[in-house]
């Protein structure tokens, strides 16, 4: 997912669970934020082996990295690694780029209107939050 002024999150799903990593390009813990370009000290620590291929994946632009997470089928919350945030609001870009997935498909709904400039159908965004089958229907 692109916001269109440079930031964006990729996510893996797999047999495993879901690796997600992102990037705010003006966040505090921006690797652009160095000379020479350098990732956050712990942003990619202890990723589990089961997402080892997003870590390789040149589509998700690794050193353009500003947050990871994951969750395995097993873990009772979302991983990270051993991350030292700098003292800023949202340090690392997450809590923004993040924001339409608060679960709510309203704000999934705001956020893509805006983002695609035309209506969304709150049905079909209410479709896929709960998870009922995708077919042809037209919205």
């Amino acid at each position: 997912m692109r916001n269109g002024c440079g930031d964006d999150f990729f996510t893996l799903f797999n047999a495993a669970g879901c690796f997600l990593k992102g990037f705010a390009h003006e966040a505090p813990m921006s690797p652009y934020a160095f000379d020479p370009p350098t990732l956050w000290p712990g942003v990619l620590t202890g990723v589990p082996e089961a997402f080892s291929s997003g870590l390789k994946e040149p589509a998700f632009k690794m050193g353009d990295t500003t947050f990871c997470i994951c969750r395995q089928y097993d873990d009772t919350a979302w991983q990270r690694g051993p991350v030292q945030f700098p003292p800023a609001p949202d340090p690392d870009g997450s809590e923004e780029l993040l924001s339409p997935l608060d679960g709510r498909p309203e704000t999934y709904q705001e956020w893509a209107e805006g983002y695609y400039e035309q209506p969304i159908s709150l049905e079909a965004v209410r479709h896929v939050y709960e998870h009922r089958p995708l077919t042809g229907k037209t919205w």
